[in-house]
């Protein structure tokens, strides 16, 4: 085999094995799902264990393979230790820090919260008795309170010392963007990152808070809180709130089924890492968007939302897109199927509003669960947005899918409470600049 062709098929198994670590871990964790695909992967030439600039995932081929090999569950050690850091928010706080204390400092509270959080990926028994003992020293305190601590050089030098044990990653690239890619091309890079790390957050928090981990999601909250307040655009929340959906399409049958099959020689032959039976094709993509026609989201409203849905229904790569318009006011007025193949200018201009009456969510939630129980003519819709003011009544308990409201107006200018909306609906608020916010209580 030419070396050329050995590189690529080394970077092929490589690139399995990491996105095969996202699946298990996709299904082990699922509250985590937001942010186990929130980086794109990029083979770099750095030896190594995985590591990120905040922006992008890099893996070292050979290293990866070698892991591998060695230890099955190390790509998944490393790759919740970045997550970590990523939920944490300290992607954006090293620059102008001593740099060795910091980085001791990020990988304690790192290692603190996957023992928390998903304790099979840390192993507190294989630390030495001071890395733990300093662990339980520092349990309730912030990275910022670890690393002022220190009052002289020794205190610094064993805090270091002591929480080496810990390193998993390189950190000295992160707010340092490495990636080959043009910044942005994407949709999932550059400037936006750090938004899109903040709505995760928020949707990790708001899952573990529903759960009876209200500690955890508490601590996500705060680091959510702590960073400058900014809405997140339309299409940002659109983008994140599909490629989520698409995510959760994951077979439990086929993941329990994996089996590696590795023959590899790195001394003259390539490895090759083929997990069996997981899909690669996620088919169609099925996202169900209700409109509320009762009265309160027309206009402006509904034409903003509808043209940021169209655009990312157009510029969407990946599987194939198709979206259920749903027009509802107390029972469903109207239905229509969007691709990407459709004239968007032209449904956009041509728009008719259809119904106008009382307002009732639950036709829409009853539409949504009868086409993903119907395995032969149905849809496997694997979210729901809901364009309304979140007046009306809706289900007694939670569908087994993601459901976020955009609500057009702020909580003060509402005549009702919205504690009526269901915890388990996410509240997407619409500012004045038509950018969005998530809802805070949703934490």
């Amino acid at each position: 085999m030419k070396e050329k062709e050995k590189t690529t098929a080394l970077d092929s198994s490589a690139k399995r094995i990491v996105d095969s670590t996202r699946r298990k871990l996709a299904l082990e964790l699922p509250d985590l799902l937001p942010v186990i695909y929130l980086f794109p992967m990029e083979s770099c030439e750095q030896p190594g264990p995985l590591w990120t600039d905040g922006e992008t995932l890099f893996y070292h081929p050979e290293t990866v393979a070698r892991t591998y090999l060695k230890n099955k569950k190390a790509i998944g050690e490393q790759l919740m230790h970045i997550l970590a850091h990523g939920l944490l928010g300290h992607y954006g706080k090293r620059k102008g820090q001593t740099e060795l204390l910091f980085d001791a400092a990020a990988d304690l509270k790192a290692a603190d919260l996957i023992s928390r959080l998903a304790k099979d990926y840390v192993h507190p028994q294989k630390w030495p008795q001071a890395t733990r003992k300093l662990m339980n020293a520092q349990r309730e305190n912030s990275l910022e309170q670890i690393y002022l601590a220190p009052a002289n050089d020794e205190e610094a030098k064993n805090l270091v010392l002591h929480a080496q044990p810990l390193h998993t990653d390189d950190h000295r690239f992160w707010g340092k963007p490495q990636s080959k890619r043009s910044s942005g091309g994407n949709g999932m890079a550059g400037k936006n990152m750090g938004e899109l790390w903040e709505a995760a957050r928020q949707q990790v928090a708001a899952g573990l808070n529903g759960k009876g981990k209200g500690d955890l999601a508490g601590e996500l909250s705060e680091v959510y809180r702590e960073a400058e307040e900014s809405g997140i655009s339309y299409r940002d929340f659109l983008r994140r709130f599909m490629d989520i959906s698409e995510r959760v399409e994951i077979d439990p049958d086929s993941i329990d089924r994996i089996l590696y099959h590795v023959g590899l020689n790195l001394t003259g032959d390539v490895p090759l890492v083929e997990p069996e039976e997981v899909r690669e094709d996620a088919g169609v993509l099925n996202l169900a968007v209700a409109l509320d026609t009762s009265g309160s989201c027309h206009g402006e409203v509904m034409k903003q939302f509808l043209g940021e849905l169209l655009a990312i229904l157009r510029d969407s790569g990946g599987p194939r897109v198709e979206i259920t318009l749903i027009q509802c006011d107390e029972e469903i007025q109207h239905i229509s199927v969007l691709t990407r193949e459709d004239d968007t200018d032209r449904i956009l201009e041509g728009f008719q509003t259809y119904g106008c009456g009382g307002t009732d969510f639950r036709p829409v939630f009853d539409y949504v669960d009868r086409c993903r129980e119907d395995r032969e003519d149905g849809k496997a819709f694997r979210g729901l947005l809901y364009l309304s003011d979140g007046c009306g009544d809706f289900p007694d308990e939670a569908p087994d899918y993601p459901v976020a409201f955009l609500l057009p107006r702020e909580e003060d200018d509402w005549p009702w409470s919205l504690d009526m909306i269901p915890d388990w609906v996410t509240q997407v608020h619409i500012q004045d600049d038509g950018s969005l916010k998530i809802d805070e209580k949703n934490d």
